[in-house]
């Protein structure tokens, strides 16, 4: 967390908080993915899930919604924002258009409300609600994120106190994440 910072460098948690809003607003908007290879069945398998952290107290969560691509396991869309059909569509034009036209689309079963925001995004056969076995990929992905983003740990005091610093410090693990994976796929050839 950047209380932690502060206290591990011995400065203010202002200085912390306006240095770390410096390297947040660098990154770009766009997701990195890379050039997403042409699939040779001609479809993207996307697995989509949201998870709930809290902007400014306990009383104020926020959604995030994400969708990975199965091969590459790149972070391909990403929303912050309510558990609605506006957040899934905020998911949907997030992904890039090449993947939107050629995805399937699985999600796991396990609130009735979301079914309905996700079914009217998406294209009819384009969304798959599966039980766990086929978001394997993405629930371990909720955890990576909790586990190395403070804000969105479970019961956390660490929560963000603006909705811009949360979107800018995800949108920043997010991005360095691609970027890491991105830099071990290319190394690996």
């Amino acid at each position: 967390s950047l209380r932690a910072i502060a206290r591990i460098l011995q400065v203010s948690l202002g200085w912390v908080v306006k240095r770390a809003k410096q390297y947040w607003q660098q990154v770009s908007e766009d997701l990195p993915v890379g050039k997403l290879k042409q699939p040779e069945i001609a479809l993207y398998c996307l697995e989509s899930d949201e998870m709930w952290s809290f902007v400014g107290a306990k009383d104020c969560p926020e959604w995030l919604w994400l969708a990975i691509e199965r091969r590459s396991k790149l972070v391909v869309g990403f929303h912050i924002g309510g558990r609605s059909q506006e957040g899934a569509l905020g998911l949907w034009l997030s992904i890039p258009p090449k993947a939107q036209k050629k995805a399937l689309v699985f999600t796991d079963d396990r609130a009735a409300d979301r079914w309905d925001a996700y079914a009217t995004i998406f294209a009819k056969g384009q969304h798959q609600v599966e039980s766990k076995r086929q978001t394997i990929l993405i629930e371990r992905f909720n955890n990576t994120l909790r586990q190395r983003c403070a804000r969105l740990v479970r019961k956390t005091l660490s929560f963000s106190n603006t909705w811009e610093n949360h979107y800018l410090a995800i949108k920043y693990f997010l991005v360095s994440y691609n970027l890491d994976k991105l830099a071990k796929k290319s190394s690996l050839y």
